[in-house]
C-alpha cells in the first residue's frame, strides 16, 4: 500500500474540493499514523466501488475498497474505516481516506 498526496489532500478536503471543517480534518490527520495497522488488522471488508474517472486527462477505471477495523481507547470502542484506491487493473493499491464510522461506550 502506498501513501500519496491524493490521500493527504482528501484528509483535508471533501470529494468536491471544499475544505473539511477543522474537527474532521484533525480527526482524519490524527488517524493517519494508524492506517497501516488498521489495514493489517481489518475485521470487515465492506464494499468495493468502481468508477470511471478522468485522471491526467485520460478516463480510467478506479476501484475503491473499504476496510473496517475496531480500536479501543479508554473504554470506548471506535469503528474506523480505511478507503484504499486502485487506478486501473494493474495499478498499485494506495491509501485514500480514513474516518470514524461509529463510537460506542463499553
Amino acid at each position: 500500500m502506498l501513501f500519496s498526496a491524493d490521500g493527504f489532500y482528501h484528509a483535508t478536503h471533501n470529494g468536491r474540493g471544499m475544505s473539511r471543517n477543522e474537527v474532521d480534518q484533525r480527526l482524519r490527520l490524527n488517524l493517519l499514523p494508524f492506517v497501516p495497522e488498521l489495514v493489517a488488522n481489518a475485521t470487515k471488508y465492506e464494499k468495493e466501488t468502481t468508477r470511471a474517472q478522468s485522471i491526467n486527462g485520460k478516463t480510467k477505471v478506479v476501484y475503491y475498497y473499504r476496510l473496517c477495523s475496531e480500536i479501543r481507547v479508554n473504554g470506548i470502542r471506535y469503528e474506523i474505516a480505511v478507503i484504499l484506491r486502485r487506478i486501473g487493473n494493474g495499478g498499485k493499491l494506495r491509501y485514500y481516506s480514513v474516518f470514524c464510522v461509529s463510537k460506542k461506550a463499553e
